[in-house]
Order: structure tokens, then C-alpha cells, then sequence
């Protein structure tokens, strides 16, 4: 929990007049910085966000107001103006919250406050009428929560609030076998027409580096683990909205290919053709072929044949098969080496 502060201090509200064409700008997402700070004891930026949150819908359930819905965008706002409030330990409000939120907004307010622990900060704000007015006010739709400490150890607290368009939206799924090397596609459903649709998959709950398509391979170092992936839409008047498939089974590891070693088939004299033998290896493998001349690869000899030259003569020669299959691992196997006369 919050240390309890020495003495409590007033907090203040800030709204923005409504307009009517959307600000210009983008926004980019970002998570809250996790970990507890000196004030926050053991709770962590996420749970003081949540508790704030929950209040704040449990007072607008009261009214008959719906619920405000967390946005990330607007969650990094709060939180750096948190930031900024605790490490000037000035409470004041961000003159240009309204242009770094989202944009595209039809009304935007903001309260902070600063000495309250995060059980009675939105109890503040609803026993002070500007407060309450943004925290109850039926055409916001979003709401960002950030909590900054000082050095002396006091919480500072900020809320901004935006009234958007509501994307149409569907959790996504996921379609394909959960095994190494086998692709998976999440399948997002219906959104707003219009709505631009951006990807990133997990494994294990940890986002994977460069998954930001709609699909996604399974590695090898992925086996064992559940993935899921989260789809966000973004909209001009819209504020962006995600939403998150539910995981997979484990991700089962690579399977073994059946191979064979490959031999080398027919007359081994300059000029005459060589062919590539593999045998019988597992069904629905893809094979790859090079032809070596001693241990050094023969440029362009990448075929099923190979014709001896003059360059081969006093020289050995052999072939290296190589096998992919999806869900599989990639083997390789070498002919003997063939002495050329």
C-alpha cells in the first residue's frame, strides 16, 4: 500500500472545451512503466492505475454513467505528466494534454492530485465539483491513469479524459496448429470499416521481437510455451482500441525428418552426367541440393544432375541433400565422396 502522507493536499480539475474537427497528430501506444516506487510500497503502476479505474466506474455505475474504458495511448500521458509533477514535486496541470492524447477526441478534461494513497484519491476528486464533473461526465469514453513519486516519497496523480467514437470490434483467434514451424494467423473478426488493424504476438506473455504481422511462425526456442496475439485498431475519431486472442496450447517442439544418405549415380568421367540419389525420406519434404567439388562448393551446381567438367578431374565429388518440411527440423545429408579419374 501507499505510505500515508504527512498531510493531505487539494487537488485540481482542468477540461478542455469541446471541438468540433479532430486534432491533428498522431499518438503512439506504450505501456506503463511497471514496479512499485517508494510511495507506491509494493503495488505497482498497473494496480494503482486499477484500483483508480474501478473507482472511478463504480462512482459512474452509481449515476447510470457507462463505464470509461483504459487506453494505453492515454495511460502514457497521465503517467509522464505524473512523472514530470513528482520530479518538479509541483502539482500543476499539463497545458497540452489535449493535443497528446489520441486525437480525434469531441471533449477532453484532466484532474490531478497529489498526497492522497490510491484508496482515497478518487474519493478526493468526487467531494470536489469540477473533479466530479470530469469523472461523471456521460460523453467521456477513455480515460488514461498515471501515479509519479517523489523524492520525498509523496504520490502525485493524473486522469485525462476523452470522448471518442467507439471502434466496432472482435477479439481475435487464432487458426493453425500451435507447433515449431507451422504458421499461425490470427483471425480478427469485424471491425469498423476503415478501422487500420496493427499486430504483435506473445509467447509465454512476453511480446516477440519483429511479430507484427498477421502471422506468425513458431521458432524452435518458442516450444513449451502458449502465444497469443494482440490486434489494435486505429481510426481517425476513433480511439484506438485492442483487443487480445486467448492463448494457444503449448507450442509443441519440431518433429524429425526421416532421411536417407544420398549417393551419387552414374559414369564418372568428364562429361558425363551425375545424378543426385536421396532415397526415401519423410512425405511432403522439399529437397535442396549442392554439389561439392573436394569440400568446396561448385557455383551453380544447386540441380538434381551435375555434369562433370574438366575442372572435377583429380578431384573428388559428392552432394549434400537437404530436407524442409513446415513443423519440422532441417537435416541435411552428404553422399560419399567420389574420386573422379
Amino acid at each position: 500500500m501507499f505510505s500515508r502522507p504527512r498531510r493531505r493536499l487539494g487537488v485540481a480539475a482542468g477540461a478542455a472545451t469541446a471541438l468540433v474537427v479532430a486534432l491533428l497528430g498522431a499518438v503512439v501506444p506504450a505501456t506503463a512503466a511497471a514496479g512499485a516506487s517508494s510511495c507506491t510500497s509494493s503495488l505497482t503502476v498497473s494496480q494503482v492505475q486499477d484500483r483508480i479505474l474501478a473507482d472511478v466506474n463504480a462512482a459512474r455505475s452509481r449515476v447510470g454513467v457507462k463505464a470509461l474504458r483504459a487506453n494505453a495511448a492515454m495511460d502514457s500521458v497521465a503517467l509522464k505528466w505524473s512523472q514530470r509533477q513528482a520530479a518538479d514535486a509541483t502539482m500543476k496541470h499539463n497545458p497540452n494534454y489535449s493535443t497528446q492524447i489520441p486525437a480525434g477526441w469531441s471533449a477532453a478534461g484532466e484532474n490531478v492530485a497529489f498526497g492522497y494513497s490510491p484508496t482515497t484519491v478518487t474519493r478526493a476528486w468526487l467531494d470536489s465539483p469540477g473533479h466530479r464533473a470530469n469523472i461523471l461526465r456521460s460523453s467521456f469514453t477513455h480515460i488514461g491513469i498515471g501515479v509519479g513519486c517523489s523524492e520525498s516519497g509523496r504520490p502525485y496523480y493524473t486522469q485525462v479524459f476523452g470522448a471518442y467514437k467507439i471502434l466496432t470490434t472482435t477479439a481475435p483467434a487464432i487458426s493453425g496448429t500451435p507447433k515449431a514451424g507451422i504458421t499461425l494467423t490470427a483471425k480478427t473478426g469485424t471491425w469498423t470499416t476503415g478501422t487500420t488493424l496493427k499486430y504483435q504476438w506473445y509467447a509465454d506473455g512476453s511480446s516477440i521481437s519483429g511479430a507484427t504481422a498477421k502471422t506468425y511462425t513458431p521458432k524452435s526456442t518458442d516450444a513449451g510455451k502458449t502465444v497469443k496475439v494482440k490486434v489494435t485498431g486505429v481510426k481517425t475519431g476513433y480511439a484506438p482500441t485492442a483487443r487480445v486472442s486467448q492463448p494457444t496450447d503449448e507450442v509443441a517442439k519440431l518433429s524429425t525428418l526421416t532421411t536417407v544418405r544420398p549417393r551419387v549415380s552414374g559414369v564418372i568421367k568428364v562429361g558425363e552426367e551425375l545424378l543426385a540419389v536421396r532415397g526415401v525420406w519423410t512425405t511432403g519434404t522439399t529437397y535442396y541440393y549442392r554439389w561439392y567439388r573436394d569440400s568446396t562448393a561448385i557455383s551453380g551446381a544447386t540441380g538434381k544432375r551435375y555434369v562433370l567438367t574438366k575442372s572435377d578431374r583429380g578431384h573428388t565429388i559428392t552432394v549434400k541433400v537437404t530436407g524442409k518440411k513446415a513443423g519440422y527440423a532441417t537435416a541435411s545429408r552428404v553422399a560419399a565422396k567420389t574420386p573422379v579419374p
